[in-house]
């Protein structure tokens, strides 16, 4: 929500309206930055205000205060006399120490030195400067009342009157003040001269006022007695839902998984039900067993979500991020090692930086009893760098993160990955998370399409030569050569399924079918591939991103997604970019031009459609299947020809058994195959 979003009023009145309920909390819940300046300050106040407290610090929410302190007849005798102010401050201050002690406990002591220790409270004092204020009898304070609440587009709301920043000022006395919007055109003027005004002073620009800085000595003793996380319960104990986590039902499941098998679990869990926060609530749980947590994830992409979500459950923590656009991280993590990890500390990094021979150099000096792991993607463990990382590197906590562990004809490798979390694991599906509500429902619409004659002459011949080269390196096991070469046979024959031409014909049908607001992935093979689908789009007048590996990772991709999830383009072009982990649950839609036959990578891209978000409710897949033009008096055509339909029916069928209309979707494809000679029975 914006403030643009809020409902304001030109001004609020103590009796007449309810400040914190109407004005302060949808501001600050709105708000990414408040500034704010009073002669008084309480943090009372935060007891109050706790419902818009939340999503502001979840946010990032940063604040700055400016207030004063009372100066008696003795201060201002003492400071003229040519007693530094600054001094004077510190040492004011510091007698009100064992007054924050003895309530350290209470909820608002306790989140006002912990807003402090984590800098999202930046605190300055002024007072006047008594140079200028000649012949003061009485008492100097600094008496002004002004608030600025600032949103993530940079609109601002300022408040200008007699509140003070307290539970008083907010409601137990009578106070009024006025309301100026930066975008109302009437009073933008007056929200931009109170702006500056408070930058001024926060500066300490405005004369006859001289701001100091938050006393250091006092700061780092309000730091020693603060909390180690926020509390949102008014208690004298920290409250377990750490920044407002509510484990679901599955996650609390995948906890008592994890700490049953003695910190070891691989979560199988379907995309899109929480995996990724189901393992930080497992770290979390177990915080005081590690000091260095190693989060390995296959792309760079994921590096600054990932961060993200670290900092909801480790928001004080100090969390190095390896690649992206940090180049000094290899010094960093170097200093982290030679200082033997002397805080907790969590490092992101990519499979391929933590599986080099720095990192692992390195990590060998780390105690294995004081290590964590989570391995998000776990199925990227069986590849041939990584396992050299499981032999060697091996925490005492490990959680590995997949949908689909199991890798496409590598055996090895999956039991590699299987052998490295001693075959413990957790499981949920999607058809579960369907069923508990975490992922939407959706549509299943398969379109059958034929091979052309010379691409199905260039499958027959390539499964021949195919054949033949698998008989010469069954029998000659030396030759690498050929192994090369039949995977590279291979991958041909399986490409002329995957381009066919027959899909470009079927393709404005499928678009002309999804509605104008909807917002589609589609998954093609390669960039030439998805070229020939991107021009169709722009025969047909559709805006469209084409998101491929060689973009940039830092800076256009996250503009890509974030320009699709607002709409302004409906259609993403994709490769195997999307494949792991990228959030976008705005997308509702998915075309699999190129559907590949591995488990894991199209339970994955169902599962990026599926994910909820507001005002969706349910989604779309269009999927196809390729029919071989065999000539039915040749057994060994129609044997290949099987084989080819046996394969694609096989992943249809899983992708049907989900779908609401799988039970209609799978009998009308039978009843085509049925059509083509084909018994669906005998695949």
């Amino acid at each position: 929500m914006s403030l643009q979003e809020v409902s304001f009023k030109d001004q609020y009145i103590t009796g007449e309206d309810n400040l914190i309920e109407e004005f302060y909390i949808p501001c600050l819940s709105s708000s990414l930055f408040y500034d704010r300046a009073a002669g008084f300050f309480s943090s009372s106040i935060y007891s109050r205000i706790k419902i818009g407290l939340e999503p502001f610090i979840r946010k990032g929410g940063k604040m700055r205060l400016i207030t004063s302190v009372r100066l008696s007849k003795e201060d201002i005798d003492l400071i003229r006399s040519g007693y530094e102010e600054r001094q004077w401050l510190q040492e004011h201050l510091l007698t009100m120490f064992e007054e924050f002690y003895q309530r350290r406990n209470d909820f608002d002591v306790a989140n006002l030195c912990w807003l402090i220790k984590c800098g999202r409270l930046d605190i300055r004092i002024t007072l006047p400067d008594l140079g200028r204020v000649e012949g003061s009898e009485g008492t100097g304070i600094f008496h002004d009342k002004v608030g600025i609440f600032t949103d993530e587009k940079g609109d601002h709301v300022v408040f200008f009157g007699s509140n003070n920043e307290s539970v008083g000022g907010w409601g137990g006395n009578f106070e009024s003040f006025e309301v100026y919007c930066s975008w109302d055109s009437a009073v933008s003027s007056r929200a931009e001269s109170r702006r500056r005004y408070f930058e001024r002073l926060w500066e300490g620009e405005l004369v006859g006022f001289n701001t100091f800085e938050f006393p250091k000595a006092f700061r780092e003793k309000l730091i020693q007695i603060s909390p180690e996380y926020f509390q949102y319960e008014s208690s004298n104990t920290m409250a377990d839902n750490l920044l407002g986590f509510e484990a679901r039902p599955c996650q609390e499941e995948a906890l008592q998984a994890f700490l049953r098998q003695d910190g070891v679990c691989l979560f199988q869990m379907a995309t899109g039900t929480g995996k990724t926060k189901a393992a930080l609530y497992s770290m979390y749980t177990v915080k005081n067993k590690w000091d260095l947590l190693l989060i390995m994830v296959p792309s760079l992409d994921l590096l600054q979500q990932w961060k993200s979500d670290v900092k909801l459950f480790f928001p004080d923590d100090y969390v190095l991020l390896c690649g992206s656009s940090n180049s000094t991280w290899k010094s960093q993590f170097l200093d982290l090692i030679q200082a033997r990890i002397p805080c907790r500390t969590i490092v992101i990094c990519t499979y391929n930086a933590a599986s080099s021979n720095f990192m692992m150099s390195n990590l060998k000096y780390i105690l294995t009893e004081r290590f964590a792991l989570i391995a998000d993607e776990a199925h990227n463990m069986g590849t041939v760098s990584v396992q050299n990382f499981m032999d060697k590197i091996r925490p005492r906590l490990r959680i590995g993160l997949s949908a689909t562990p199991d890798r496409n004809f590598d055996e090895e490798g999956t039991e590699r990955i299987y052998d490295y979390f001693e075959h413990k694991s957790f499981e949920f599906s999607i058809k579960d998370a369907i069923r508990e509500g975490y992922l939407v429902e959706y549509e299943y619409f398969i379109t059958p399409v034929f091979l052309t004659n010379g691409e199905w002459e260039d499958y027959v011949r390539l499964s021949n030569d195919i054949a033949r080269l698998r008989f010469l390196t069954a029998s000659n096991e030396q030759e690498n050569g050929d192994r090369s070469r039949l995977e590279q046979m291979l991958s041909q024959r399986a490409q002329i399924l995957k381009t066919t031409d027959s899909k470009s014909e079927y393709f404005p049908k499928i678009i002309s079918s999804i509605r104008p607001e909807q917002r589609t992935l589609i998954y093609g093979d390669s960039i030439v591939h998805l070229q020939n689908f991107a021009t169709i789009l722009d025969q047909l007048s559709k805006e469209y991103f084409i998101y491929v590996g060689h973009v940039d990772s830092v800076k256009v991709r996250p503009r890509m997604i974030e320009d699709f999830k607002r709409g302004i383009r409906k259609f993403l072009l994709a490769v195997k970019c999307l494949d792991e982990g990228v959030d976008i649950p705005v997308c509702d839609t998915a075309i699999f031009i190129s559907s590949s036959t591995s488990l894991r990578e199209f339970v994955q891209r169902r599962g990026r459609v599926l994910r909820k978000s507001i005002g969706k409710t349910r989604g779309y897949l269009y999927d196809f299947i390729v029919i071989p033009p065999y000539d039915q008096r040749d057994s060994r055509e129609l044997e290949l020809a099987k084989q080819v339909i046996s394969k694609e029916y096989s992943r249809i069928v899983t992708m049907a058994n989900d779908a609401i209309n799988g039970t209609i979707a799978i009998t009308n494809l039978d009843d085509f195959l049925m059509t083509q000679g084909l018994d669906p029975y005998s695949l």
